[in-house]
């Protein structure tokens, strides 16, 4: 290929003129030729129309010498080469020679009955002289296609020139004249004369301010370089030596970079390998961290949660950490994730120290009611209910405020201190103990308990309450109690209506005597009591 635009211009101008000639050529030879076998077939429907009276007529009555002018005079016309006339009956009439019949050269007729509506008293079949038909098309369709090409050859031409004068021949000026200008001279771009109010003169003096600000350009980009140099150690620094550690990414939890940090915090895991190929392994709730890892991923949100790095020693090591997306890589195509981490052990155990502090009994050291509730929501929703569901015992004190009001406050809180053991004896590690308020205690286990089995754990609980209790001072209490009991399976759990039900059941026992236990059917809301033999009232 010639290296001259203009001579190139002028080749490609050509052949796409000569591409588009033909193939206009051939569309219109194609449009013109099925025009015209259109119209030799619409002037043969013509005929028939001038014809169809007589025709209707000559059938209906059998006339065969009518039928016969009708195909003679149908033959006369040059496009028609044979004509034939068929009646209800039979009878045949024909008139012109006899040729190889087409579906596309030969028409068929139907003739209606004028009296009778539906009814065919005849048909006429037209056979077109097919040699004509298409020697005319086609001439017509050859003249059409040597007018389009003669046409495209001279549009052709004047475009080139056109292009050539206006377009190619300044711009190859200008290539020759910025070729000889050298970087940073004093030398400029002519601008054509007729030009100077165009894109060719606007484009001259662009280039004229570009090589005039190339210097400048040049001293600028110098002092950047420089100065990015300076930020970027400033900022390796910064990366190398920062307390906290900073890492990145790519899609699938590789870590791809890390400042020391970092590696310390991978070290002393001992897990440095599979950390550094899931970032997840470094963390106790690994699956909480590749959730983070898919929301910075999908949703381009930074996302941050305080958790438990795993660490070889065990010793309890808490990090605040923070995932957010970063561009993607441009040479990769790789999403990749910045990540960040900073020691909050202190503060994390700061806070487990002040919410364990706030969640239980100062006297008992049991939960209080508020350390129930929370260990209740969060053993249902971490472990899903050991059997799939929850029972709880409410149990109020039958007699307290009798020894409380005799020996004194001391000796109320001896009783209470004394209460709270004995219902952690009777009751198992998995379950929680607390303090509800006063002399109301409340034990949850992590599972469905039927009736029976509930009034068991009850009387057990009432045989080890029922014993004496020291109060000081050589003297001793007796207290009961009055226990409400409700059981609900998983998926039917409500915190609120767990606790409404066994508090009404256990109000049923006071109301009945005290020193007892009452159940609570969710099913048939329905409350069974039951009460130990030779129970002893207490007031």
């Amino acid at each position: 290929m010639n290296r001259h635009i203009h001579l190139q211009i002028a080749f490609y101008l050509l052949v796409g003129a000569l591409v588009i000639a033909a193939f206009s050529s051939w569309f219109t030879y194609q449009r013109t030729y099925q025009k015209e076998l259109d119209t030799a077939r619409n002037a043969g429907l013509e005929l028939l129309a001038t014809v169809s009276d007589t025709a209707v007529v000559a059938s209906y009555l059998g006339q065969e010498d009518m039928m016969s002018d009708v195909v003679n005079g149908l033959v006369k016309n040059v496009i028609i080469s044979q004509a034939r006339m068929r009646t209800a009956e039979g009878v045949v009439v024909k008139a012109g020679e006899s040729s190889s019949e087409t579906g596309d050269y030969t028409i068929n007729y139907d003739l209606a009955s004028p009296f009778t509506k539906g009814s065919i008293v005849g048909q006429i079949v037209l056979v077109q002289n097919r040699q004509l038909v298409e020697q005319r098309a086609n001439a017509a369709a050859v003249s059409n296609v040597m007018s389009l090409v003669v046409q495209s050859v001279v549009s052709a031409f004047f475009a080139m020139l056109l292009v050539y004068f206006l377009l190619a021949k300044p711009i190859v000026n200008m290539a020759y004249g910025l070729h000889s200008i050298r970087p940073g001279g004093p030398e400029r771009l002519g601008v054509p004369p007729h030009g100077a109010e165009n894109e060719i003169g606007t484009l001259a003096a662009d280039i004229n301010q570009l090589l005039a600000e190339t210097e400048n350009t040049l001293t600028t980009e110098r002092s950047l370089r420089q100065r990015l140099e300076y930020l970027e150690e400033r900022y390796r620094n910064i990366f190398e030596r920062a307390n906290a550690a900073i890492f990145l990414l790519n899609g699938d939890g590789l870590v791809t970079t890390g400042n020391p940090s970092f590696n310390r915090l991978a070290e002393d895991s001992n897990r440095q390998d599979s950390v550094m190929d899931d970032i997840s392994q470094l963390f106790l709730n690994a699956e909480k961290v590749q959730h983070m890892m898919d929301v910075a991923l999908n949703k381009k949100e930074a996302i941050s949660a305080d958790l438990q790095v795993f660490r070889a020693d065990n010793q309890e090591f808490w990090v605040h950490l923070v995932f957010m997306a970063a561009d993607t890589d441009g040479e990769r195509g790789e999403v990749t994730v910045e990540g960040m981490m900073y020691d909050i052990t202190q503060r994390r155990l700061q806070e487990n120290l002040t919410r364990k502090k706030a969640e239980r009994d100062h006297l008992t050291g049991l939960f209080n009611r508020r350390g129930a509730q929370t260990q209740l929501e969060e053993m249902l929703y971490h472990q899903d209910g050991v059997g799939g569901g929850v029972t709880i015992f409410l149990l109020d004190l039958d007699g307290f405020k009798a020894v409380n009001d005799t020996y004194g406050h001391d000796a109320g809180d001896l009783l209470l201190v004394e209460v709270s053991a004995r219902l952690r004896k009777v009751s198992r590690t998995s379950d929680t103990v607390a303090r509800w308020g006063g002399d109301e205690f409340v034990i949850i286990m992590y599972e469905t308990i039927d009736k029976s089995t509930c009034f068991n754990i009850g009387n057990k609980m009432l045989q080890e309450l029922g014993r004496p209790i020291d109060i000081g001072y050589n003297q001793q209490a007796y207290v009961g109690a009055s226990i409400g009991v409700n059981s609900m399976r998983q998926g039917e759990f409500d915190s609120e209506l767990l606790i409404k039900n066994a508090d009404n059941a256990m109000y049923r026992v006071k109301k009945r005597g005290k020193n007892g236990v009452c159940f609570y059917q969710q099913d048939c809301d329905d409350y069974s009591i039951y009460f130990p033999e030779g129970r002893a009232a207490h007031g």
